[in-house]
């Protein structure tokens, strides 16, 4: 599968090395080790940093001399970096506005778009939609460690059909208003939780198991007030199909490894939700739809009294990722603080108006996501042309 056959006459053929200033790799082990990590200066960019459209989430950094010394390893504002090796196929956008420069790891390239001829924003849309995937990783090798063949050499070869510069612009603000739309319910879920995790420490967060205990209150473990339950089937990558409509929940950040056409494997909902606890990674997702999953997720429900809206609070964050092993013995032997019922069922009734509005927002953003990604490939082939969507947006 290449580039679409139905790219229209007034496009030009190209490829990326026609049209970017720069590219570079990171920089070798030997120049970039632990020990010259800091706590503040330039950050480095990972794989982990590379899940969305921005580059993001938490860093490590070295300092500014060290920066200074990598020269080509160094990325700045609407560089595009690219994992060639390991998570191939990650591709994610240098923001402005957020740090001065970053440095790339080992694993990564980045390339810089020659503004009069390439929008940034339209060449990382490319390399996200599914002729971008496989134009990236036509040359990969899954042999051992997955790898993109000499990576700088493949990524100039890329093949790309392009509009003029001005489409390209109008083409990714259509996209970019998606994406703007989708952060934004992000941020307000973000939000909304931390309100509830405020209250349920206001409430119950200030006694420590030593402490003298309200009446009723009690210390146990939280086996006690729990259930665990089995999921009937583990997914396995060959489940996943980009027709999909049954979310398959994972042990990652995100918690979505993709979407299947098997029906779900356990069923929950906003009357009788679930909580995951992902065993190796410590992850905590409170599941209000029905689902599959993958291996080593857990699924668990309130009982005798305590529902799970105020089990989600009481458990989250209580046992952190240590090493890449089993969590569940460390979170059932652990010591919880658990208030009378009355207590717990008063958190719940505000918890549970909390979390469904970020249900709500996750629908919405699901919504977003899915149309979005069938606009991609239509406007990147220009099977679908910006003027003609406007007008059939405004008919």
């Amino acid at each position: 599968m290449g580039l679409e056959n139905n790219i229209r006459e007034d496009w030009i053929e190209t490829t990326l090395e026609e049209n970017i200033s720069e590219i570079a790799m990171g920089p070798f082990g030997s120049n970039l080790k632990r020990d010259m990590f800091t706590k503040e200066g330039v950050p480095i960019i990972k794989g982990t940093n590379l899940s969305g459209i921005y580059v993001g989430g938490d860093f490590t950094f070295v300092s500014e001399e060290k920066a200074t010394s990598l020269r080509k390893a160094v990325a700045y504002p609407n560089d595009i970096i690219i994992t060639h090796r390991g998570t191939i196929g990650q591709v994610s956008l240098v923001p402005q506005n957020k740090y001065k420069r970053y440095v790339t790891s080992q694993s990564q390239l980045r390339f810089c778009p020659d503004p009069q001829k390439l929008d940034y924003k339209y060449i990382l849309y490319f390399l996200r939609s599914r002729v971008g995937q496989y134009e990236l990783l036509k040359s990969s090798s899954q042999v051992g460690v997955p790898a993109i063949a000499t990576p700088t050499k493949s990524i100039k070869e890329i093949n790309l059909f392009l509009p003029s510069l001005p489409e390209q612009k109008t083409i990714t603000k259509v996209l970019t208003a998606f994406d703007d739309k989708i952060e934004l319910l992000q941020a307000q879920n973000k939000t909304l939780e931390t309100i509830a995790q405020t209250i349920f420490k206001e409430w119950f967060g200030k006694y420590q198991t030593n402490d003298k205990l309200p009446e009723g209150w009690r210390v146990g473990k939280i086996t006690e007030i729990i259930e665990r339950h089995s999921i009937s089937y583990r997914c396995v990558k060959s489940d996943l199909d980009k027709d999909g409509l049954t979310p398959i929940i994972d042990q990652g950040k995100d918690g979505l490894y993709g979407y299947t056409k098997r029906s779900p494997d356990f069923i929950a909902s906003q009357q009788d939700p679930v909580i995951l606890f992902t065993n190796h990674t410590c992850n905590y997702w409170f599941i209000d739809y029905p689902f599959c999953a993958i291996q080593n997720v857990l699924p668990f429900k309130g009982k005798d009294g305590y529902d799970s809206y105020f089990i989600y609070f009481l458990t989250k964050g209580s046992v952190n990722f240590i090493e890449y092993k089993g969590h569940w013995p460390n979170l059932a032997a652990k010591d919880f603080i658990i208030p009378d019922k009355d207590s717990a069922n008063s958190f719940s009734l505000i918890a549970k108006s909390i979390l469904e509005k970020i249900s709500n927002n996750n629908s919405q953003i699901q919504s977003l996501n899915k149309t979005r990604e069938t606009l991609l490939p239509k406007l990147m082939s220009g099977q679908v042309r910006v003027n003609n969507l406007n007008q059939t947006a405004n008919a």
